[in-house]
C-alpha cells in the first residue's frame, strides 16, 4: 500500500516537470516572421527558376548546334573527317528579360570509328567587356598576359589572320595593339584599341575559339538596350545599341569569334565592322 501512495504522490510532480520541459522547448522555439520569411523563399524560388531558364537556354543551343552539324556533313560538301559550321542562333527570354545568342561550332568528327568528340575545354559567356589586360584567362586554361606589338608584328604572331578595319569613324586613330600567348605558346587573343580625340575608346578584341570547342555564347540583358541581329560580310552579328550610348557587335568568322565596342551609333558601327579584312 506504501508504495502505491508513493507512486500517487510523485505523479503530480512528474507531470509538472513534464509541463514545464514542453513550456520550455515552446518557448525556446524561433518562428520567422511572415513577410521576410516569404521573401526569402521567394527569392530562393525565383533563382531556381532563373537556373532552370538558363538551362533549357543552352540545351536549345546544343540541339541547333547538332542539327546544324547533321546538315552540314550531308549538304555542305564538307571533309568526312573534319567539320565547322558557322551557325548562330539568339533566343530570346521575354519573362526575365535575357537573351542569349550562340555562335558557331567547331568540331572535329571521326567517321572511321565510333569515338566521341572530347568535351569542350572553352566556353565564353561573355558580357561586353573587353579582355582583362594582366591576367587574363587562357582558351586552354592558365593565365595569359599581354604583349604590346606593331599590327605586322601581330599578323605573324596570331595563330589566325588578323582582321583589321579599312575605315575608322571620323576622329578615331589606333592606339595600341595587343596580343596574348596561351600557356601552349600558342597565340589566340588579340585586341586593338583606338582613341578618340574626345577621349573615347574603340576596342576590336578577336580570339580563336579552342579546337575542340563547342563554339561561344553571350548573355545580353534586353534592358540594356535594342538588340538586333544583322549581317557583316555574310556572316550573322548580333548588334547590342545600349540606351546610355554605345554599341557593341559580336560575330564569328570561321572559328575567330570578333568583338567590336564603343561609343558609336549603328551606322559607324556598322560600316567599321563590313570594312575590316
Amino acid at each position: 500500500m506504501s508504495d502505491g501512495r508513493e507512486m500517487n504522490r510523485m505523479a503530480p510532480e512528474q507531470d509538472a516537470a513534464m509541463k514545464e520541459t514542453v513550456r520550455s522547448l515552446y518557448e525556446s522555439l524561433q518562428v520567422p516572421e511572415g513577410e521576410p520569411a516569404w521573401r526569402k523563399l521567394q527569392a530562393r524560388l525565383q533563382a531556381a527558376q532563373r537556373r532552370r531558364r538558363r538551362w533549357k537556354s543552352v540545351k536549345i543551343g546544343s540541339a541547333i548546334a547538332a542539327c546544324s552539324m547533321l546538315i552540314g556533313l550531308s549538304f555542305g560538301g564538307l571533309s568526312p573527317t573534319s567539320a565547322f559550321m558557322n551557325w548562330f542562333a539568339m533566343v530570346r527570354q521575354n519573362d526575365d528579360g535575357m537573351v542569349n545568342v550562340f555562335f558557331g561550332s567547331t568540331k572535329k568528327i571521326d567517321t572511321t570509328g565510333a569515338k566521341t568528340p572530347p568535351p569542350p575545354e572553352y566556353a565564353k559567356a561573355g558580357s561586353g567587356s573587353v579582355p582583362t589586360p594582366i591576367g587574363g584567362p587562357s582558351a586552354n586554361g592558365g593565365v595569359v598576359h599581354p604583349e604590346k606589338v606593331t599590327v605586322e608584328e601581330a599578323k605573324k604572331k596570331l595563330d589566325y589572320a588578323l582582321q583589321v578595319p579599312a575605315a575608322l569613324p571620323e576622329g578615331y586613330g589606333l592606339d595600341r595593339v595587343e596580343i596574348y600567348k596561351d600557356a601552349d605558346g600558342v597565340y589566340r587573343l588579340s585586341d586593338l584599341t583606338y582613341l578618340h580625340a574626345s577621349g573615347h575608346m574603340l576596342d576590336i578584341s578577336q580570339k580563336k575559339l579552342s579546337t575542340d570547342s563547342s563554339g561561344a555564347n553571350t548573355t545580353v540583358n534586353q534592358a540594356a538596350g535594342t538588340i538586333k541581329e544583322v549581317d557583316v560580310n555574310g556572316y550573322n552579328a548580333i548588334l547590342v545599341l545600349y540606351t546610355v550610348g554605345g554599341s557593341r557587335l559580336e560575330w564569328l568568322v570561321q572559328d575567330v569569334k570578333i568583338e567590336i565596342y564603343g561609343k558609336l551609333g549603328e551606322e559607324d558601327m556598322m560600316k567599321l565592322a563590313r570594312s575590316m579584312k
